[in-house]
């Protein structure tokens, strides 16, 4: 098991797969059209502060997770100059895979990188 950042040159592969398992899970999403998160995905998670990784057997990415930081929307919550996660967005799995620990290995990788990165 094999689990990484998102880079340039996977973007195509990565964006297949998680509308993909979008579509499948969510149907009526998938009639909506392509996330903004997604549709700019490099100025999101390549070049912003949010952060994909994929998990790959064999060469084939097999569950991915994704989260974008809070954008200080509602000012009751007071995170200013905290590193604060807003949302998953995503943290799917190929069906074959599911129940398999795919999932819960992307999160473990994004909470190790948390703690070494500050953001909560």
């Amino acid at each position: 098991m094999i689990i990484q950042p998102v880079t340039l040159e996977c973007i195509p592969e990565v964006l297949s797969f998680v509308l993909n398992a979008r579509a499948e899970l969510f149907p009526k999403l998938s009639a909506s059209g392509v996330p903004d998160d997604l549709a700019r995905f490099d100025a999101t998670y390549i070049q912003g502060d949010g952060r994909f990784l994929v998990a790959r057997h064999d060469d084939h990415i097999v569950a991915a997770i994704g989260y974008l930081p809070y954008d200080h929307r509602f000012p009751q919550l007071d995170y200013r100059g905290r590193n604060t996660v807003e949302k998953w967005c995503a943290c799917l799995c190929c069906p074959p895979f599911a129940g398999l620990g795919w999932r819960g290995c992307c999160i473990a990788n994004w909470k190790r990188w948390r703690g070494q990165t500050g953001w909560r």
